[in-house]
């Protein structure tokens, strides 16, 4: 648990040492000089310490909403359907009847 130091104060992480935790510095099992979870909880206990909020992360833009109705992306989209002379698009499996009877006809 990482906690902020509100007040400077004077306080033993391992029960032996002393160890001097300065007010507005974040300490945890990590850091230098260690708060280990039950001198944190004194500090809190205490009102010497708060709890540190978790760094946030810069994540950038959130993304624009997408639109939930319609045609999915693959599907051939409105404007294909509209153009006079073109047929929608159709996904053809290799080796189908379907792509047989295209490549007899020259693709078409």
């Amino acid at each position: 648990m990482d906690i902020r130091v509100t007040r400077t104060t004077t306080g033993s992480p391992d029960g032996v040492r002393t160890a001097l935790y300065r007010a507005g510095e974040i300490y945890g099992p990590a850091s230098e000089p260690p708060m280990p979870a039950d001198l944190a909880r004194v500090f809190l206990r205490e009102g010497w310490a708060v709890e540190a909020a978790p760094e946030a992360k810069d994540l950038g833009a959130a993304p624009e909403n997408k639109d939930l109705g319609g045609a999915p992306d693959d599907a051939a989209s409105e404007s294909d359907d509209e153009r006079p002379g073109k047929r929608p698009a159709v996904t053809v499996r290799k080796g189908s009847r379907r792509a047989r009877r295209a490549s007899r006809r020259g693709g078409k």
